[in-house]
Parts: structure tokens; C-alpha cells; sequence
């Protein structure tokens, strides 16, 4: 009965991690993206893979690497339009925008303006870096399943010694 029991358990378990797999939701993608700079203002809009709900927007300096202003955007029917509150210092920033669930960011650069004329500067590129939100959640599905086929193989090596 014990070692019964054993097996039983350990193949609910693989089954339930099998199951967890196969619901992870994976983030849609920002399709397009634009921006506008003047007034001391960003302007951000795009389109976005269908199952889009909203945006992070992540305004960047010139270099890329200190984070400036972050803020979010509702997206309808596939496009998002949004004009950022932060006040800009006139210069050039870069744009990042994903799916608030993660995924891949789009990249633009834009300057910004502090009369009313508008300038927009490079071009549309997907960077390799994700999103933190799933960023490591597919290592971390495919580990536990590894971890659970290890299992039910100890635990079906255990039963037959026991015979």
C-alpha cells in the first residue's frame, strides 16, 4: 500500500506541474511605436498584438541608462495614444514601451522641445531584453517540471526495489 501510495503521489504531482505549465501566459508584444517631443512633453503612440490591455512607458537619458520617468497607458482595441505629465528638460531620451505584462520593449529615440516645434529621430528596433515580469518565468516552469520528472523517476525506482 505504501508504495502504492508513493507512486500515486508522485504522479499528481507531475500532473499538476504539467497542468501549471500549460496556463502560463505569456505577455503580447508592442507592434509600433511613435513619438513626439515639444512643449517639454512626450507623446507615445503605437499599436499593440491583440490581448494588450495597457503599456509601461519608460522614458530613458540620452545615454539609456538612468530612468528619467515611467508611467502606464490603456490600450484600446490595439493602439495606444498617451502624452506623458512629466516635464521634460529640451534634449534627446529614449522611449521603451512593452506590455504591462512584460514582453519585448520597442526602443525610439526622441528630442524634446521646449517650443512648440516637433522632432522625431530613429527608428522602430526590439531589444533582447525582456520585460522583469516574465523575464524568468518559463526557466522556472521548465524547472519545476524537471524537477518533477526526477521525482516520479525516484519514486518508480524506490517502488520497484521495494518489490
Amino acid at each position: 500500500m505504501k508504495k502504492i501510495t508513493k507512486l500515486v503521489l508522485a504522479l499528481v504531482l507531475t500532473f499538476g506541474l504539467v497542468f501549471l505549465a500549460s496556463n502560463v501566459s505569456y505577455a503580447a508584444n508592442v507592434s509600433s511605436l511613435d513619438t513626439t517631443g515639444s512643449g517639454g512633453k512626450i507623446a507615445v503612440s503605437g499599436t499593440t498584438e491583440s490581448g494588450v490591455l495597457a503599456v509601461a512607458v519608460l522614458v530613458y537619458d540620452e545615454a539609456g541608462t538612468n530612468l528619467v520617468a515611467m508611467e502606464t497607458a490603456a490600450v484600446t482595441s490595439g493602439e495606444y495614444k498617451y502624452t506623458m505629465d512629466h516635464a521634460f528638460e529640451a534634449g534627446k531620451y529614449t522611449v521603451k514601451v512593452a506590455d504591462y505584462n512584460g514582453g519585448d520593449y520597442v526602443t525610439k529615440e526622441v528630442t524634446v522641445t521646449k517650443e512648440g516645434t516637433v522632432t522625431k529621430e530613429g527608428t522602430v528596433t526590439k531589444d533582447a531584453i525582456k520585460s522583469p515580469k516574465t523575464a524568468g518565468v518559463p526557466n522556472l516552469v521548465w524547472g519545476m517540471l524537471v524537477l518533477s520528472a526526477i521525482g516520479v523517476m525516484l519514486a518508480i525506482a524506490n517502488v520497484k526495489h521495494d518489490d
